[in-house]
């Protein structure tokens, strides 16, 4: 835990043939020492959720054990959430209270406090995943809103019960503001962000043919489209003419939301496609400089995707 708070443990079925099952398990905790802290004698039925512990910031371990003679394998998921309060005067974004990835903070919109602000900061691009729900508030009470370092709104919705949403983004400071609809919506709301990061291997910034990154025959290259970033440009050189293929897939990208043009030295299109899930195309091409530029289809279609290029 990277903070103190209140962890609690889920386990849930993911049901069929190769679930684990009812009673068929055991889950412990254990603190840094291996000492026994809370969990589960005889087994337990799904879905599993474990009593609250508060709980210091140190290293802690969850156990999962097959109990003998009930069938002890099988799948299971399990969710581990750890809750700590929201701190005080965050309605700005100055005092904006940091995040980090897993923890969930139970936050309240009052009469003197109508919103909560929270900040992330993601040191690599990535997928930022933002989960609402409300405790106490009213039905349909929660106004979010994602806001860049200055500020800037770049997304969220208004007058919801619960959300989860991403968006895909550089690296860089960010802000979730939770606001109240109107007066009479006051109440507690459960607030959670996951992260997951891109893995992406492109040499950023490539999004013009000057600063296009070279590839190299054979090469696969892991790119990615975010919010700020809608185009990636690759440059290849042939010393002598040959027949091009180009190859794009989706990884988290959308379906349909790849655009991918073929540009020669001077920057005109000579080939390409939109809006599709995979591009597979060939080209005979005379010696020379060229490029192939990836575009997200629009600012809802972002994600990863890989790229080769072989003659």
């Amino acid at each position: 835990m990277a903070q103190n708070g209140t962890l609690v443990i889920n386990l849930t079925s993911p049901g069929g043939s190769t679930a684990l099952p009812n009673n068929g398990a055991d889950v412990q905790w254990f603190s840094s020492s291996g000492t026994r802290i809370g969990g589960t004698t005889g087994g337990f039925s799904f879905s599993y959720t474990s009593s609250d512990i508060v709980l210091t910031a140190v290293t802690y371990f969850i156990e999962v054990t097959g109990r003998g003679g009930i069938g002890q394998t099988g799948l299971y998921n399990i969710r581990v959430d750890y809750f700590t309060s929201e701190a005080a005067n965050n309605t700005t974004l100055a005092n904006a209270q940091v995040l980090v990835p897993g923890l969930t903070v139970r936050g309240s919109i009052t009469e003197q406090n109508d919103r909560g602000i929270y900040r992330y900061v993601l040191t690599e691009p990535g997928r930022l995943i933002v989960e609402v729900t409300r405790n106490t508030l009213p039905s349909m009470g929660i106004v979010i809103n994602w806001l860049d370092v200055n500020g800037v709104r770049i997304g969220g919705t208004s007058n919801v019960s619960s959300y989860n949403d991403f968006i895909d983004l550089e690296a860089g400071t960010y802000y979730i503001e939770m606001v109240k609809r109107s007066n009479s919506y006051t109440g507690t709301y459960d607030l959670r962000g996951d992260f997951v990061a891109a893995g992406n291997n492109e040499l950023e910034p490539n999004n013009t043919r000057d600063t296009a990154q070279l590839l190299t025959l054979g090469q696969t290259v892991k790119g990615f489209l975010s919010y700020q970033d809608d185009r990636d440009i690759f440059r290849f050189v042939l010393t002598q003419p040959r027949r091009v293929t180009v190859n794009v897939t989706r990884d988290t990208m959308p379906s349909m939301g790849i655009v991918a043009n073929w540009l020669d030295v001077d920057g005109t299109r000579i080939r390409g496609t939109s809006n599709v899930s995979t591009y597979s195309d060939s080209m005979d091409l005379a010696a020379g400089t060229y490029y192939i530029e990836i575009v997200r289809r629009s600012l809802s279609y972002t994600g990863t995707y890989n790229l080769s290029v072989s003659w």
